[in-house]
């Protein structure tokens, strides 16, 4: 290899080396469910629970879930009012991943057909993801954000906040990833998923989540084409 070549490449080196381009500060994430039902035909009227991760950055996967029976008339029994929410997550230095599954079925006798009214209820499941990070250079990232349509989707929010830079409302992609640029700053992600039920609805809804990060490749600053101008001189005059 001449030595212009690699004097070229090592000044290249030097100017694009990066460390990890995230740095994870806190997390806020919790799954929750709550169902409620009429009376006096459901055992009990309302029934719920919430998960939460027992420290920071703990706990990748998260799940809550709820029941509510029926009394049973004339030997028929209506099918329980349920819901479940589960939340799966992996946090890297290079990436974040979210899954989230949000189920919800009122049950009951909504047309009142075995009851002698109608009964059924309100079924409500969420699931929260929040993670705050710092960027301490220019980085490059994409993501893709898809969820499953369904009547009982409620809220379906990703926000990408940071402390001096704006916020930003990042929408469902369709499977393909949208790219953009990160200055350095501290972010905070917002993930708000939810699915809520009543009369004879039920459904079953997934969301996705998958966002990459990378050092972003930097300009050149005047500072390293001046040097890289002097390596060119002094090559040419030790050639001449």
């Amino acid at each position: 290899m001449r030595p212009f070549s690699r004097s070229v490449i090592l000044l290249l080196v030097a100017v694009s080396v990066h460390g990890n381009p995230v740095n994870y500060l806190s997390d806020t994430r919790s799954v929750r469910v709550g169902l409620e039902a009429d009376s006096p035909h459901a055992l009990v009227p309302h029934a719920g629970a919430t998960n939460q991760p027992g420290a920071p950055f703990n706990d990748p996967h998260l799940s809550a879930n709820g029941s509510i029976g029926w009394q049973e008339v004339n030997g028929w029994t209506a099918a329980p009012t349920t819901a479940f929410a589960v939340q799966e997550v992996s946090l890297t230095g290079t990436q974040i991943t979210l899954m989230n599954s949000l189920s919800v079925n009122v049950g009951g006798d909504p047309f009142g057909f075995h009851f002698p009214v109608a009964a059924s209820g309100t079924v409500h499941a969420d699931a929260l993801f929040q993670v705050s990070f710092f960027v301490a250079s220019l980085t490059d990232y994409d993501y893709t954000f898809d969820f499953s349509p369904s009547p009982t989707l409620e809220t379906a929010v990703l926000t990408l906040d940071s402390l001096n830079h704006g916020n930003q409302q990042l929408f469902s992609t369709s499977g393909s990833p949208v790219a953009g640029v990160l200055q350095p700053d501290t972010y905070t992600l917002t993930c708000n998923f939810s699915s809520f039920a009543s009369g004879a609805q039920a459904g079953t809804i997934f969301s996705s989540l998958v966002m990459n990060f990378s050092p972003a490749v930097p300009e050149p600053s005047a500072g390293a084409l001046f040097l890289l101008g002097l390596v060119v001189v002094s090559l040419r005059r030790r050639r001449t």
